[in-house]
C-alpha cells in the first residue's frame, strides 16, 4: 500500500485549481511546452458530470453537425475555471480539431496570435504544406483591416491615403493599436476554420481565458459593445465547425449579465455554459476520493472516515467557508500526508485541526470557522468543561448540522445535547436545522443567495401541495409548455440568423392561446442541422393537457400551406411510462406523448437546492412546468431587485426547463412509425428530419439562406447580362471558356471563382468541367433545377392546349393555372420562395413564362412599336426619381434611349437586339426597385431602431426612482427629478409615434419587393423616398432634445452620487470629530442656496461642490490615519518582541469603526502566538525525556545528568506559562517592559533546549564493539548487499549457519547487544 499511497500523494499534489495560463505568445515560442503542461493538468483532472453534460457534450454536438457553437465558464477563484479549460480542450483535441489552448485574453490581436500560432503548429505536424496558408492567412486579413482603418483615417481627418497608411503603421510598430474588428475577427476565425478543414481536422475551437482582462480597461463600456458586437457578428455563422469557449470570473459574468444581458443570452443560446459554483455540490469531496482511490490506490479508501468527508463536502459548497475544489484538495492532502506520517485514520476531529490551523486553504475575506471557534471556546460554560470544548470543535466541523448518528459514533452527541439544551445554547449559539440535528448559529448561511431560493421554494411548495387544484396545475403546465418548452424544441430565431423558428405567440399571449382547449398556431423554418436539406418549412403545432386528449387526436391544422402537423400531448400516466412518439407512414403528422409524472430518482447537480425541500421522486414534469411559471412571476415583480432575477434565472428557471425537456423527451420513449434516437431537442429534430424525407424523397433545395439567395442573384444576373445564348441558357450545349473568362462571366474575382461554381454544383445550376477538346479551356454547363424540369413536366403532362398569335402568326402552346403548378411544387417540397425562383429561371431561360394566374410554354415575338412604347413608359416613370437615385436613372435612361433608337431602324436583328436589351433594361430596373425598395426599408427601419433604442435608453425607469436620503439635498434633488421624468415620458411618447411611421413606411417597403409590376413599383418608390427624406428630418431633432435630456439627467446622476457621498460621510464621520460635522452641514446649506437660484442649471456645477465635500472628506481621512499610524506602530512593536520566537508577524488589520477592538483582537494574536510556541517547545521537552528514558533502560546510558538538566528546563517553561498573561501582552500599549523580559526568558529557554539536544545527541552515539559483534556486523552487509532494505532473520540466520562467521547459537544473544550499544535497528512483524 506504500507504493499506491506515494502514487496518490504524488497525484494530490498536481492538482492544481489554480493554474497558470499561457500567453498568446507562448503558443508559438513553445508549442511543445504547452502542450505537454495542458495535457498532465489534463490527466489529473476530474470532471463532474455537469462539465460533460453543461460543456463537453453541447459543444460536440454541435461542432460535429457542422455547426459553430460559442459558450463559457464561470467560476470564483479556487473553482478550477482554467483547468476546466484545459480538460475539454484535450478533448476537443482528442476528438480530432485544432482547439487553441487557453491563453490571457486581453485584445483581439491576442485571440489573433493565438489561433495562428497553434493552428500552425498543429498543421506543422499533419499538413506542413498548409504552414504557409496560415502565414498568408493571418498577414492578409491583417493587411486588409489595417487598409480599411487607413482608409477611415483618410476620410475623417481629411488627409492623403498613404499619410493615413502611415499613421497605422507608426501605431502598429508602437504597440498602440488594436488592429481588428469583431467583425473582421469572426472572418479571420472563419477562413482559419475552413483552412483548419483543409488540413484534415474536424474544425477549429479557442479557449479564451481570463476574459476580465479585455474588459477591464479605462473603456470598459466600449470593451463590452465589442464583445456584443463579436457575439452579433458569430451568430450570422451558418454551416462552421467554429466554437470559443471563454473563461469568466463569477463577478465579471454578473457585470456582463447587468451592461450586456442580451449579448449572455445570445450565448447561452448556443446551450454550452456552465457557473461552477453549481457543479461542486456537498457530494464532489466523496467522489473525488473515491475517484482517486480507484484510480491509483484503491486500498486507500478507508484511511478517511466518512463523517470528515460528509463535513468536508458541508465546508466545500460554502463560498463563505470555503475555495471549493482548492479547499477539498488540500484536505485531501492532509488526509494522504496523516496516513503516510502516522499510519492515522482521518477523522472530523482532524479536519477541523487542519482547518483551524490553515493546513487546509481558505483565502476568504473572514476566517469565519476560525473566528466562531475562538469566540465560543472563550464562553464561560465551554471553559470549563473539555467535553463541550470538544462538542464545539465538533460543529464548527458541520456548518449545515451533524446528525445524531454521526455524533453518537464519536461519542459526542451527549455533550452537544447538553450543551445546547441545559445549558441554554439552544436558540442563541445553537440551532436544529432538522429533528435529531444540531448546528450553530454562527455559521448558519447568511440571507444570501441559498436562503432566498430556499424561501423561494418554499412558498411554492405550499402553494402547490394546497392550494392549487389539479385542473389549474395542468392548465399552467400548457402555458409554461407554450412558453418555455415549445421553444427549446424548436429554437427561436434571433435577428440576423438564417435557421431556426419563428411564428411563437408573442411573450405574454401564451395564456390566450393556453385557453383554447387545443392549443395551436404555425412555425416556420427549420433547424440548424435541416436547414441546408429542408429549409423554410411550415409546422403547425398544436398543443393539449391529459382531459382534452380525444380533442386533440380528432383536431385538424385549419391552416393553409402546412408542411407537417406536430401535436404534443401533455398526459397524467404513471411514472414508470416514458412516452411515445408515433406518426402513419405516408400522413404528414407527428404526434408526442409525452408524461407529465416522469420524475428523477435522485436530485441532479443543478437541482440541489431541492433537497431540503421535497423528494425528487416529486420533481416531476408537470412540478417543473409549473415552478417555471412561478418564478416568472416573481421576476416579474417591480420590487424584485435585478440580482435577484439574475439568481432565480440561473438557478431555478433555466435548469427546471433544461430539466423538464430532459425528462419529458427522454432515451426510454418509445417510437412508433419512425427510428431515431437521442433525448430533448436532439429527438424532435432527428424525427422531424427522417419525416421530411419520408414526405420529400425527389426534393432539391434551391434556396438554403442568404448565401443561396445572393448565389442565385448572381446566376440570375448570368442569364441576363452574361451575354449567353437562349440554348446556353437551357444548358442545350455548353459555354467553352477560359478559367479567367469564367471568373468574369460569374462576376467573381479569380480567387473566388471555383468556390462559386461548386455552390452553383451543388445547387443543382450548373456543371463544370475540363473540355476534352481544347486544352485549358473549361465546358460550363447552366443547367435547369429539378424543380424548374419537374414544372416543365407538369406543364406537359396536366396543361391545356392555346393558341398564341407571334409575329403575326398563330402557335399553340402549352398553359396550365399557376396555383397548380404553385400546389404541386409545394408537394414535391419546395417552398413559396423557391416555387417563385423557380419560375423566374426559367423566364430568362426562355423555358416558361407566367403571370399571377397562368403559366406557359414561353414563346418569342417582336412589335417595335410595343417595344418602343414601352421603352417611353419607363423613361416616364423614372423621371421624378432622377433626384433621389441620380446615377441609377441616367444610366438606365441612356440605355432606353438606345432602344428607342433601334425600334426606329427597319432592321429585325435591331427589334430582336432592342427587345432582349429591354429585358435587360426591365430586369436591371426590377432589381434595382428591390434594391432601392430594400434601401427604403433598411433606412426606415435603421431609423426606426435608433428611436426605438433612443426611446428604451431614455432614463425613465431612473427617473422614476424617487431619491430618499437622510441629507437634506435629496429633496431638492428629488424634486428635479420629477421634472426630469415629465420631460422623458413626453418625449417617449414624440419617438414612438415617429418609429411607428418609420415602421409602416418600412414594412410598405418591403411589400413593395415582392411587387412583379415594374411600372407600380418605381411610382411607389418615388412617394416612399419622398416620406422617408421627411421622417428623417423630423427624428433629427427629436434626437436632439434627446441628447439634451440624457445631459441633464447625467447631471443629476452625478449629483445623487455626491449626494450619497455626502450622506455616507456624515454617518462616517464619529462624534468625537464635532468639528468636522458643523463643516459639512454649512456645505449642506451651500448647496440648497445654489439649487434654489439656478433650479436645473444647478446640476452642472457638480463638481465645484464635489471638490469642497472632497476637503471635509480628505481631512476625515487624515484623523483615520494617525489613528491606524498608531495601531501599526504598536504592531511593529509586538513584531520586534516576537522576533527571534516566531517566524510570522502580527497580522490583526486596523478597523477604524472599532478601533479599541483592533487593540483587543491584536493583543489576543499576540498571546496566542506565543502560547503556541510555549506549547510546541512543551512537545519537544516530552520529545526530550522519552529520548531520555530509552538511553536509560534500553542503552543502559546513565542519565542523571541529562535527566536533572531536563527538570530545570520543563521547570523554567512551566514558570514561563505563567508569566504571559493578557494583561502582560496588553500593558506594552502602555510602555510596560515585562512583555520584553518575558520574550527574552523565552529566547533563552529555546537556545539552552538546543544546546541541551546536543548532549543528547552525544550521549546517543553508538558504543564500542568486539570482534564478534563486528563478525556479525560484516555479516549484515555481506547479506544487505544481495538483498535491498530491511533484512528478514532466517536469511541471517541461514548466512550464519553457511558462513561460520558467527555461532548460530550466539546469533541472538549479538543481536540484542549490537541493538543496545546502538548499531542496530529492529523491525518487528507478525508472522503470516
Amino acid at each position: 500500500m506504500r507504493q499506491e499511497l506515494q502514487r496518490l500523494m504524488e497525484r494530490l499534489e498536481k492538482l492544481q485549481p489554480i493554474v497558470a495560463t499561457v500567453r498568446a505568445q507562448e503558443l508559438g515560442e513553445m508549442p511543445e511546452q504547452v502542450r505537454n503542461n495542458y495535457e498532465f493538468i489534463a490527466s489529473v483532472f476530474y470532471p463532474m458530470e455537469s462539465v460533460k453534460r453543461d460543456l463537453r457534450d453541447p459543444m460536440l454536438r454541435r461542432l460535429t453537425n457542422n455547426k459553430p457553437v460559442l459558450g463559457y465558464v464561470s467560476g470564483d477563484y479556487g473553482y478550477g475555471k482554467t483547468a476546466t479549460m484545459i480538460w475539454l480542450w484535450h478533448e476537443l483535441e482528442q476528438e480530432g480539431f485544432v482547439a487553441v489552448p487557453p491563453f490571457l485574453f486581453y485584445s483581439w490581436d491576442d485571440l489573433m496570435l493565438a489561433a495562428t500560432n497553434w493552428l500552425s503548429f498543429r498543421l506543422k505536424e499533419k499538413r506542413p504544406d498548409l504552414v504557409g496558408e496560415v502565414e498568408r492567412l493571418y498577414d492578409s486579413h491583417r493587411g486588409k483591416a489595417a487598409e480599411e482603418l487607413a482608409s477611415e483615417i483618410a476620410k475623417r481627418q481629411r488627409v492623403p491615403a498613404e499619410q493615413a497608411r502611415r499613421i497605422v503603421e507608426d501605431l502598429l510598430s508602437q504597440d498602440k493599436l488594436v488592429l481588428m474588428t469583431p467583425s473582421q475577427m469572426v472572418d479571420f476565425l472563419k477562413d482559419a476554420a475552413n483552412l483548419a478543414v483543409k488540413g484534415g481536422f474536424k474544425g477549429l475551437v479557442v479557449f479564451a481565458d481570463e476574459v476580465q482582462n479585455f474588459i477591464d480597461q479605462p473603456n470598459t463600456h466600449e470593451r463590452i459593445e465589442e464583445l456584443r458586437k463579436f457575439v452579433h457578428a458569430f451568430r450570422t455563422l451558418d454551416a462552421m465547425p467554429l466554437g470559443g469557449l471563454w473563461g469568466i470570473p463569477s463577478r465579471m459574468e454578473e457585470r456582463l449579465f447587468e451592461n450586456a444581458g442580451d449579448m449572455m443570452q445570445r450565448v447561452q443560446g448556443y446551450g454550452a455554459f456552465l457557473m461552477l459554483q453549481t457543479a461542486y455540490t456537498r457530494e464532489f469531496p466523496k467522489r473525488l476520493w473515491e475517484h482517486l482511490c480507484r484510480t491509483y490506490a484503491p486500498e486507500a479508501k478507508d484511511i478517511v472516515d466518512e463523517a470528515a468527508l460528509e463535513a468536508l463536502g458541508q465546508i466545500c459548497e460554502r463560498g463563505d467557508l470555503s475555495n471549493g475544489p482548492r479547499t477539498v484538495i488540500a484536505a485531501l492532502r492532509c488526509v494522504a500526508s496523516r496516513w503516510r506520517d502516522r499510519r492515522q485514520r482521518y477523522t472530523v476531529w482532524d479536519l477541523i485541526d487542519d482547518y483551524e490551523h490553515h493546513r487546509i486553504v481558505f483565502e476568504g475575506q473572514h476566517q469565519k470557522i476560525t473566528t466562531t471557534l475562538q469566540t465560543l471556546l472563550s464562553e464561560p460554560t465551554v471553559q470549563a468543561s473539555p467535553e463541550f470544548q470538544k462538542a464545539v470543535r465538533f460543529l464548527c466541523a458541520f456548518p449545515e448540522g451533524v446528525s445524531r448518528k454521526v455524533a453518537e459514533k464519536y461519542v459526542i452527541w451527549k455533550a452537544i445535547d447538553q450543551l445546547a439544551n441545559a445549558w441554554g445554547f439552544l436558540g442563541s449559539h445553537i440551532y436544529q436545522p432538522q429533528h435529531d440535528q444540531f448546528a450553530l448559529t454562527e455559521l448558519k448561511r447568511t440571507k444570501g443567495d441559498i436562503d432566498r431560493l430556499t424561501e423561494l421554494l418554499r412558498r411554492f411548495r405550499n402553494r402547490w401541495w394546497h392550494y392549487v387544484s389539479e385542473r389549474d396545475k395542468q392548465k399552467t403546465a400548457k402555458v409554461a409548455f407554450l412558453r418555455f418548452v415549445l421553444p427549446e424544441l424548436f429554437p427561436k430565431r434571433s435577428s440576423g440568423e438564417q435557421s431556426k423558428w419563428i411564428g411563437f405567440p408573442k411573450p405574454g399571449e401564451e395564456i390566450e392561446f393556453a385557453s383554447q382547449r387545443v392549443a395551436s398556431f404555425v412555425l416556420e423554418g427549420s433547424f440548424e442541422g435541416t436547414q441546408n436539406r429542408f429549409p423554410q418549412r411550415r409546422i403547425a403545432v398544436a398543443v393539449a393537457v391529459g382531459e382534452d386528449e380525444e380533442r386533440l387526436l380528432r383536431w385538424k391544422p385549419p391552416y393553409e400551406d402546412i408542411d407537417l402537423t406536430v401535436r404534443f400531448f401533455l398526459l397524467d400516466k404513471g411514472d414508470d411510462w416514458a412516452g411515445e412518439v408515433v406518426t402513419t407512414k405516408g400522413e404528414a403528422n407527428l404526434d408526442f406523448r409525452l408524461n407529465l409524472n416522469r420524475h428523477y430518482d435522485d436530485y441532479p447537480s443543478d437541482l440541489q437546492v431541492f433537497r431540503d425541500i421535497m423528494s425528487p421522486h416529486h420533481i416531476t414534469v408537470m412540478l417543473l412546468l409549473n415552478l417555471a411559471i412561478f418564478l416568472e412571476a416573481e421576476m416579474g415583480r417591480a420590487e424584485v431587485p435585478e440580482a435577484d432575477r439574475l439568481l432565480m434565472q440561473t438557478n431555478l428557471l433555466r435548469p427546471a426547463i433544461r430539466h423538464i425537456v430532459a425528462l419529458a423527451l427522454n432515451e426510454q420513449m418509445t417510437l412508433i412509425g419512425i427510428s431515431a434516437k437521442g433525448v430533448g431537442q436532439s429527438l424532435v429534430e432527428q424525427v422531424f428530419t427522417k419525416k421530411c424525407e419520408e414526405l420529400y424523397p425527389e426534393y432539391a433545395p434551391l434556396l438554403t439562406g442568404r448565401q443561396s439567395e445572393n448565389d442565385l442573384q448572381r446566376y440570375q444576373r448570368v442569364l441576363l447580362q452574361g451575354g449567353l445564348t437562349r440554348s446556353e441558357k437551357q444548358g442545350l450545349r455548353p459555354k467553352l471558356v477560359s478559367r479567367d473568362e469564367l471568373a468574369k462571366l460569374l462576376d467573381v474575382p479569380g480567387s473566388q471563382r471555383d468556390a462559386q461554381v461548386e455552390r452553383f454544383e451543388r445547387m443543382k445550376l450548373l456543371q463544370a468541367k475540363e473540355s476534352r477538346v481544347t486544352r485549358g479551356l473549361v465546358e460550363v454547363t447552366f443547367i435547369e433545377h429539378p424543380l424548374e424540369q419537374e414544372m416543365r413536366k407538369w406543364l406537359k403532362d396536366f396543361g391545356s392546349d392555346v393558341t398564341v398569335r407571334v409575329s403575326g402568326r398563330k402557335k399553340t402552346v402549352k398553359q396550365i393555372d399557376r396555383k397548380e403548378i404553385e400546389r404541386r411544387a409545394r408537394n414535391w417540397g419546395a417552398h413559396k420562395d423557391e416555387i417563385e425562383a423557380a419560375l423566374q429561371l426559367a423566364k430568362l431561360r426562355g423555358t416558361l413564362d407566367y403571370d399571377e394566374r397562368k403559366v406557359w410554354e414561353a414563346v418569342a415575338e417582336i412589335n417595335p412599336d410595343e417595344i418602343r412604347s414601352d421603352a417611353e413608359n419607363l423613361q416616364k416613370l423614372l423621371e421624378p426619381l432622377s433626384n433621389l437615385f441620380a446615377e441609377d436613372v441616367q444610366r438606365y435612361s441612356e440605355q432606353l434611349d438606345k432602344i428607342v433608337a433601334k425600334t426606329h431602324n427597319e432592321d429585325e436583328a435591331q427589334w430582336d437586339e432592342a427587345r432582349i436589351e429591354l429585358e435587360q433594361v426591365r430586369a436591371g430596373l426590377k432589381e434595382f426597385a428591390r434594391q432601392a425598395a430594400r434601401q427604403v426599408e433598411q433606412s426606415a427601419r435603421q431609423s426606426a431602431d435608433k428611436l426605438h433604442d433612443l426611446r428604451v435608453k431614455l432614463p425613465i425607469r431612473d427617473l422614476e426612482r424617487r431619491i430618499e436620503m437622510a441629507i437634506a439635498i435629496a429633496q431638492h434633488l428629488d424634486d428635479m427629478r420629477r421634472q426630469l421624468l415629465r420631460d422623458a415620458q413626453r418625449l417617449s411618447d414624440e419617438l414612438q409615434k415617429q418609429a411607428t411611421e418609420l415602421e409602416g413606411l418600412a414594412r410598405q417597403a418591403e411589400r413593395l419587393q415582392t411587387v412583379g409590376e415594374l411600372d407600380k413599383m418605381l411610382t411607389t418608390l418615388t412617394e416612399m423616398a419622398t416620406n422617408l427624406k421627411a421622417a428623417e428630418r423630423q427624428a433629427s431633432e427629436v434626437r436632439g432634445r434627446a441628447a439634451k435630456l440624457k445631459e441633464t439627467f447625467e447631471h443629476l446622476s452625478k449629483w445623487k452620487d455626491v449626494a450619497e457621498r455626502a450622506n455616507d460621510l456624515r454617518q462616517r464621520i464619529p462624534d468625537r470629530y464635532g468639528d468636522l460635522r458643523e463643516k459639512l452641514d454649512e456645505w449642506v446649506q451651500q448647496v440648497i442656496d445654489h439649487f434654489a437660484d439656478h433650479k436645473l442649471e444647478a446640476l452642472k456645477d457638480h463638481e465645484r461642490f464635489e471638490y469642497e465635500l472632497n476637503s471635509i472628506n480628505r481631512e476625515l481621512a487624515q484623523r483615520a490615519s494617525e489613528e491606524r499610524k498608531a495601531f501599526e506602530q504598536l504592531a511593529k512593536e509586538y513584531e520586534r518582541l516576537l522576533r527571534g520566537i516566531t517566524e510570522s508577524q502580527p497580522s490583526t488589520p486596523f478597523d477604524p469603526e472599532e478601533p479599541e477592538g483592533s487593540y483587543e483582537r491584536l493583543f489576543q494574536e499576540v498571546l496566542q502566538r506565543l502560547s503556541s510556541v510555549l506549547g510546541n517547545i512543551g512537545d519537544l521537552i516530552q520529545r526530550d525525556r522519552n529520548r531520555i528514558l530509552f538511553l536509560r533502560v534500553i542503552r543502559q546510558v546513565n542519565t542523571n545528568e541529562l535527566e536533572k538538566e531536563a527538570e530545570e528546563i520543563e521547570a523554567e517553561w512551566h514558570h514561563l506559562g505563567r508569566e504571559i498573561t493578557y494583561e502582560v501582552v496588553k500593558a506594552v500599549r502602555d510602555g510596560d517592559k515585562q512583555l520584553e523580559r518575558v520574550c527574552e526568558d523565552v529566547r533563552k529557554l529555546i537556545s539552552r533546549r538546543s544546546e541541551f539536544l546536543r548532549k543528547l545527541e552525544q550521549v546517543d552515539k553508538p558504543l564500542p564493539i568486539d570482534d564478534e559483534e563486528q563478525a556479525l556486523l560484516d555479516l549484515l552487509k555481506s547479506v544487505g548487499q544481495r538483498h535491498s532494505g530491511t533484512i528478514d532473520f532466517a536469511r541471517i540466520w541461514d548466512a550464519a549457519v553457511n558462513s561460520g562467521s558467527v555461532a548460530p547459537d550466539k546469533l541472538l544473544s549479538l543481536v540484542e547487544r549490537l541493538y543496545r550499544k546502538g548499531w542496530l535497528d529492529i523491525h518487528i512483524s507478525q508472522r503470516k
